[in-house]
């Protein structure tokens, strides 16, 4: 999903008043080559979370091969989307009602 998809938008609608915000995520891009979103924290605090997992769990776990925060599925929406118009058009309704 592109950064500048509407859901993503209506994300960061909903969200401001944190400062959270979408963000390409560049772990993902290094690793596989591919465009992934995530949320700035989840990219902000991956090495540390990684860093903590590898002291902290079994080298046979799999969190330990996580390569980027868009691996650990911490953003899945767009995986749950199954009409991309519908989907659409309810987020540049959510940001207008935020207005």
């Amino acid at each position: 999903m592109a950064l500048e998809h509407p859901v993503n938008l209506a994300y960061e609608a909903a969200t401001v008043d944190i400062g959270d915000y979408n963000m390409m995520d560049m772990y993902h891009k290094k690793a596989y080559g591919q465009d992934a979103v995530n949320y700035n924290r989840d990219i902000e605090a991956f090495e540390i979370v990684m860093n903590i997992a590898k002291k902290i769990v079994n080298h046979k776990n799999y969190m330990v091969k996580y390569q980027s925060p868009t691996d650990m599925g911490i953003n899945c929406a767009g995986m749950a989307i199954t009409s991309d118009e519908i989907v659409s058009l309810a987020s540049l309704a959510e940001i207008e009602r935020r207005k």
